[in-house]
């Protein structure tokens, strides 16, 4: 795991133990803190007094949060650490005045390259950090986030994997089992999909490209096994002719037609299905639109979320497993 990561994990910890009001952390009640939760995120190694003293007053200075303590607050001999408001954290702190800057001048470097070609990405990027930079006023944007999505603790443990290229231990359970599995894995790359994340590598345990969503996965441990290195697939195409992330590749692409109602089309023009998607004719009242995709549980999902906006035309297929799944649900409701 790299540095700055161990450090996000230490400081969290520690503002986790000083707005708690209903216990008294000694120092060595926070290094046992501080030491659990670094091996829940995979670093076996333990945090030394010194650092933990130097993560305190790191926080308290204003290259940090410049958080304030009690003063010196004891139980008979012993010291205990606590916020002075306890309904303070560092997660709702603006930025001291040094990150700010590192900050400010981050976004104006982003502002300069955003608009070359293959970075794109980095407008959404520039408008996250501009709203973490804005201190003190009232919110105006919002990004789509479930901060109680399981799973998420493993993300800074993965990426560091991928990055260093290690090999992982992973206990996994998807929802149809009971009992998890334990695998042996080479991890190569973590997509987002519909508020969920999801690992992406080579699975020795079952010999092949395996997809894992962090969310049921249950621990991780790195191994000592040699990492096996990606030269399997391109993820920069790999997801091309598929909706979502479950990708089958010796499943043919399909050439599925959908019957749109008129009055919805501009929103499947303004947010297409698919990358391929394109109109091949326009009627009175319906129009129909072409995809060039692999079928998919993800595919399946969205075309029912659209209701009676939409009807499947082809293939027949996918046409009968949509009515089927329909069928199903007017059952329910009967």
């Amino acid at each position: 795991m790299g540095r700055n990561k161990l450090a996000v994990v230490r400081y969290k910890t520690l503002d986790a133990c000083f707005s708690n009001p209903y216990k008294h952390y000694f120092f060595s009640d926070l290094m046992d803190e501080v030491n659990k939760a670094l091996i829940e995120e995979g670093y076996q190694s333990g945090v030394s007094e010194r650092q933990l003293y130097d993560d305190i007053k790191f926080m308290q200075s204003e290259n940090g949060w410049e958080i304030e303590l009690l003063d010196s607050p004891r139980i008979g001999r012993k010291k205990y650490y606590r916020y002075k408001d306890v309904s303070y954290s560092i997660s709702d702190s603006p930025l001291g005045a040094r990150r700010e800057n590192v900050l400010k001048e981050a976004i104006s470097i982003m502002n300069e390259i955003s608009g070359l070609p293959g970075f794109h990405w980095l407008n959404e990027a520039m408008i996250r950090l501009r709203s973490m930079n804005d201190d003190g006023q009232e919110s105006i944007i919002s990004f789509s986030y479930n901060p109680y999505l399981k799973g998420l603790a493993f993300f800074s443990v993965l990426y560091d994997a991928i990055k260093n290229k290690k090999a992982l231990r992973i206990t996994y359970r998807p929802y149809t089992h009971d009992n998890p599995s334990r695998f042996l894995v080479h991890p190569y790359y973590l997509k987002q999909y519909n508020d969920r994340w999801f690992l992406f590598g080579f699975n020795s345990s079952v010999g092949e490209i395996s997809n894992m969503a962090l969310d049921r996965i249950e621990k991780v441990k790195h191994s000592d096994n040699v990492y096996l290195q990606n030269t399997f697939i391109d993820f920069n195409e790999y997801f091309d002719d598929n909706v979502g992330v479950t990708v089958k590749e010796n499943d043919p692409i399909a050439r599925v037609v959908l019957k749109v109602k008129n009055i919805k089309l501009p929103y499947f023009i303004s947010k297409p299905i698919h990358g391929s998607q394109r109109i091949i004719e326009r009627g009175e009242d319906y129009s129909k639109i072409e995809l060039s995709v692999r079928i998919n549980y993800e595919l399946e999902a969205l075309l029912l979320s659209h209701g009676d906006a939409l009807i499947v035309e082809t293939p027949a297929e996918l046409r009968e497993k949509i009515r089927g799944i329909l069928q199903q649900i007017l059952a329910t409701y009967q």
